[in-house]
């Protein structure tokens, strides 16, 4: 990683795509490639899914969002970020100002990560696209999007999947809904079953006044 790190660094007008997932890079391998996002100045996508990355990846990362303003996409999806890694990120988010799509399905996020994830949500202005599928954010957690949902103006596309949300946060997700009008496509499928058709029945209700929303995945 380190020699192809060095590639990215003098890299300035032509790689756009950076596809290493499944690469076993960990912690050391990633921080020599989110170090070159700091001085690259043209890739737009870099997938690192399946890469043992951890906390202290996720520290150097946070570093090279605050810098970059060229990456588009990044995925960094089935890693072990916890929620020390998920803060991280939510810190550069802040502060970005380029990235567009952000994946961080089954990252082992709790309801602690979500909060911070959230809170940067609140006044970042550029995120279109954010998958937390298969995390553990729980009611808490959802309830924490909710509020970060009724302030947020550029989230379009959002994927709660397999996180353990039942109705106990459904009342908070939909009174957000009748307020948010920009998120288009909402993924909660794959949550607890035994409640899906009442949560069926309150999403339905807020949907009557919401206005933005296109796509909607409930299946158990």
């Amino acid at each position: 990683c380190r020699i192809l790190a060095n590639a990215l660094s003098k890299n300035t007008n032509v790689l756009r795509i950076l596809r290493l997932a499944c690469s076993n890079v960990c912690d050391q391998g990633a921080a020599h490639v989110f170090n070159a996002l700091k001085v690259n100045r043209c890739l737009e996508s870099l997938f690192m899914n399946d890469n043992n990355i951890e906390s202290k990846g996720a520290f150097v990362l946070r570093n090279a969002l605050r810098q970059n303003i060229y990456l588009v996409e990044l995925n960094i999806g089935c890693n072990k970020l916890y929620d020390n890694g998920a803060s991280y990120l939510a810190q550069g988010l802040r502060e970005n100002i380029s990235l567009r799509k952000l994946n961080l399905e089954h990252n082992y996020i709790t309801a602690n990560g979500a909060l911070k994830l959230c809170n940067a949500l609140k006044v970042n202005h550029t995120l279109n696209e954010l998958v937390l599928h298969g995390n553990v954010i729980g009611n808490v957690g959802c309830n924490y999007v909710s509020e970060a949902l009724r302030v947020n103006t550029t989230l379009l596309a959002l994927d709660l999947g397999d996180n353990d949300i039942d109705l106990n946060a459904v009342n908070s997700l939909s009174s957000a809904l009748k307020i948010n009008n920009t998120l288009e496509a909402l993924n909660l499928a794959g949550n607890n079953a035994d409640t899906y058709n009442l949560l069926h029945y309150y999403l339905a209700a807020s949907l009557k006044e919401n206005s933005g929303l296109k796509s909607l995945d409930l299946n158990p």
